[in-house]
């Protein structure tokens, strides 16, 4: 069963564990940076994302294509996210 959870915030405060990732992460995170958006319009939104992630030290896992682009993304800890 796959359940939606839509969550407003202004920011995150992710916590450092000292164990290492040892399976598939149990949330997994969209940033809706597009919304509303088509076209070059959203592809342009979703690539200025996933530079200013990249410049904090995310790294692309995957890119998707049509019939929507998106950006699967991994943090430096290889946790995945996605960035559409």
């Amino acid at each position: 069963m796959e359940t939606e959870l839509q969550v407003a915030f202004d920011g995150a405060d992710p916590q450092r564990v000292p164990e290492s990732k040892a399976m598939k992460n149990r949330l997994h995170l969209d940033i809706r940076v597009s919304k509303g958006l088509a076209g070059d319009e959203r592809k342009n939104r979703i690539e200025e994302e996933v530079t200013r992630l990249t410049k904090l030290g995310a790294t692309v896992v995957e890119r998707r294509t049509p019939p929507e682009p998106w950006v699967v993304m991994a943090d430096v800890e290889g946790n995945e996210f996605c960035v559409i």
